[in-house]
C-alpha cells in the first residue's frame, strides 16, 4: 500500500492473515511471491543474519524507501536488515525456478539478485526508467518495459565454474554456492559464501573461493567414516583479482591474466610472477612437495609449459601447431594427453617426446 503496510490476505475467504507495516513507511511499489527451494542437502549456513527458513517460499516486497524486504508467508521478516538498492524500484521478479530475483528501476538497470538479495550483476543497461521485468516460465528468458515504450526481451547464460583434484569436485551453484562432492564416497557439503563467486580452485584439503573482493581459502578438517566433508574458512584475500584462470597449492594461490601468472601465500604476498610468450589457456597442479609444487601450463600458440611454485624459470615441454585448450598427466607422469583447439586429444610420452596416439572428439 501507499502507505508502507502489506496485507496477507487468505485466498479461500479474504480474511486478512498479517499486516505487514514497514518502519519507514514508504509506498510498497511491488511484491513478488518465490517458491521454496528445490535445494534439501543444507548442510552448512555461514551467515547468521539470514536464516534457514528462506530456504522456503518467500515474499519479497520493494519501496520507494529504495530498500527490498524478505518475508515468509506467514509475515515474518527473514533477514533481519532490509536490502539498500540505491534506486526506486518499479517491479520485482522471480526467476529461474525461484533461485533468483530479478529487480529494475529509476537506475534504468535490470539487476540480477539472489535469493537473499545478494547484487550479482547488472543484466540490462536501459536509457530510460525500467517500468517492468517479467519472467517467462521454465525458461532463461526476460522480458522488459520502460517508460519511453521500449521493449525488450533477454536470455540469461550462466557459465559454469568449477574445480577438480583427484577425486573431490567443487562447483558453483546458484552463483552464490559452492558444493564439493567426494566423487568416490558420493558425499557432498554446500558452503554459502553469500557473494558472487567468480573462480573455485580444489587441491587436496585445499579450497579457494574468489568472491567480488576477496578469495577465500578454506581447509577440509575431518572426513568422517561416512565420507561427510567439513571445510572451514582459514584464510583471506582481501583483493579484487582481475584473473581468466585460478589454481591453488598447499601454501600458495595461483592467479593468472593473459600471458601472466602470479603466485601469493595464502596471507596475499605476493612471491613471483611468470610471463608467458602466449595467452594462457589453461593451467593444471601435477603435485608435488608443499610449497614447491608443479604446475602444467597450457599456451594459446600451442606451447606446454612447466613451472614450480619456488622457481622463477620456465620449461618448455613440448608444443602442438593448434591451442591448448585443457591437460592431463597420467599417475605415473609418464604420459602427457592434451586436448587442442580441434578436438584432437593427443597422448605423448614425456620423457621422449613421441606421439602415442591421437583421437579426434567431435564433441568438443
Amino acid at each position: 500500500m501507499f502507505d508502507g503496510t502489506v496485507s496477507l490476505r487468505s485466498a479461500a475467504n479474504n480474511t486478512e492473515i498479517k499486516k505487514i507495516e514497514r518502519s519507514s513507511g514508504e509506498p510498497v511499489w511491488a511484491i513478488a511471491f518465490g517458491a521454496a527451494r528445490s535445494t534439501v542437502d543444507v548442510l552448512w549456513q555461514r551467515d547468521s543474519n539470514i536464516q534457514r527458513s528462506t530456504f522456503g517460499e518467500l515474499l519479497v516486497l520493494v519501496d520507494w524507501g529504495q530498500t527490498a524486504g524478505f518475508y515468509d508467508l506467514e509475515g515474518n521478516q527473514l533477514i533481519r536488515e532490509d536490502k539498500k538498492l540505491g534506486y526506486d524500484p518499479t517491479a520485482v521478479e522471480f526467476f529461474n525456478y525461484g533461485q533468483f530475483l530479478i529487480m529494475c528501476g529509476s537506475n534504468r538497470q535490470v539487476t540480477l539478485y539472489s535469493r537473499e538479495g545478494t547484487t550479482l550483476g547488472t543484466v540490462a543497461q536501459m536509457d530510460t526508467w525500467v517500468w517492468t521485468v517479467k519472467a517467462r516460465p521454465n525458461t532463461n528468458a526476460i522480458v522488459v518495459g520502460c517508460v519511453d515504450g521500449t521493449l525488450a526481451c533477454y536470455q540469461l547464460m550462466f557459465s559454469t565454474v568449477h574445480g577438480l583434484h583427484k577425486e573431490r569436485y567443487a562447483y558453483r551453484e546458484n552463483m552464490t554456492e559452492v558444493v564439493v562432492q567426494h566423487l568416490a564416497n558420493q558425499t557432498s557439503i554446500r558452503i554459502y559464501c553469500n557473494d558472487l563467486i567468480r573462480k573455485i580452485a580444489v587441491y587436496y584439503n585445499r579450497l579457494a573461493v574468489q568472491l567480488t573482493d576477496r578469495v577465500e581459502i578454506y581447509r577440509l578438517i575431518t572426513e568422517r567414516d561416512d565420507g561427510q566433508l567439513e571445510y572451514r574458512l582459514v584464510e583471506k584475500i582481501n583483493r579484487a583479482f582481475e584473473c581468466s584462470l585460478l589454481v591453488i597449492c598447499a601454501h600458495h594461490t595461483i592467479v593468472c591474466q593473459e600471458r601472466h601468472l602470479q603466485c601469493y601465500d595464502h596471507r596475499g604476498l605476493k612471491q613471483r610472477e611468470w610471463l608467458l610468450e602466449s595467452l594462457i589457456r589453461y593451467i593444471k597442479v601435477i603435485g608435488g612437495p608443499p610449497g614447491r609444487e608443479a604446475i602444467l601450463i597450457g599456451l594459446r600458440n600451442g606451447t606446454v609449459c612447466k613451472i614450480f611454485v619456488d622457481n622463477p624459470f620456465i620449461t618448455e615441454i613440448l608444443r602442438l601447431k593448434s591451442a591448448v585448450r585443457c591437460l592431463d598427466i597420467s599417475h605415473l607422469r609418464g604420459k602427457l594427453a592434451i586436448v587442442d583447439e580441434t578436438g584432437v586429444c593427443t597422448t605423448f610420452d614425456i620423457r621422449t617426446k613421441q606421439l602415442l596416439f591421437q583421437v579426434l572428439y567431435k564433441g568438443f
